[in-house]
């Protein structure tokens, strides 16, 4: 048996490492739920043209930033039980706001749903995002229920 030679310097000839191309639109896929995952929140999407996070008032602001502490307490099963999380179609959206439709359309050309998440003030703030398991990307603040329009019922 002959002993193999270990080379002890490294290679001169190095390849640069190898990075994806970036890509201004996101490829969104439903991905399998994480019913028993806390929630977490990702701002890596937020628009900052449209029913922006950041016009929101340093009420409306401290409020959202104690919910979403709140909410990544519990369970994707336990907000959604409380109503506080909702994935909605797409295709609903186009009805009820074309422009915010189109305009995620444009942005996130795959998504098939927009997840609601309820921030406070008797639920009229939410905010919107898309959901990947447990993972909520935070996209819009809707302080009035102009994302999403919905008419209120009456008893």
């Amino acid at each position: 048996m002959t002993k193999r030679q270990v080379r002890t310097q490294p290679s001169r000839k190095r390849s640069a490492p190898k990075t994806q191309p970036q890509n201004d639109r996101s490829v969104i896929k439903v991905p399998p739920s994480f019913n028993d995952e806390q929630l977490r929140f990702r701002f890596d999407k937020v628009d900052f043209d449209d029913y922006c996070l950041h016009k929101s008032t340093p009420e409306q602001h401290k409020r959202i930033l104690k919910r979403l502490a709140h909410l990544e307490q519990e369970t994707l099963r336990q907000a959604r039980s409380n109503n506080d999380v909702g994935d909605y179609r797409m295709d609903e959206l186009k009805s009820k706001n074309k422009r915010a439709y189109e305009k995620l359309r444009h942005h996130f050309e795959e998504l098939e749903y927009l997840c609601k998440v309820v921030v406070g003030n008797g639920g009229s703030e939410r905010i919107f995002g898309y959901r990947e398991g447990n993972v909520i990307h935070i996209i819009w603040f809707d302080a009035n229920h102009s994302v999403w329009p919905e008419h209120k019922r009456c008893s």
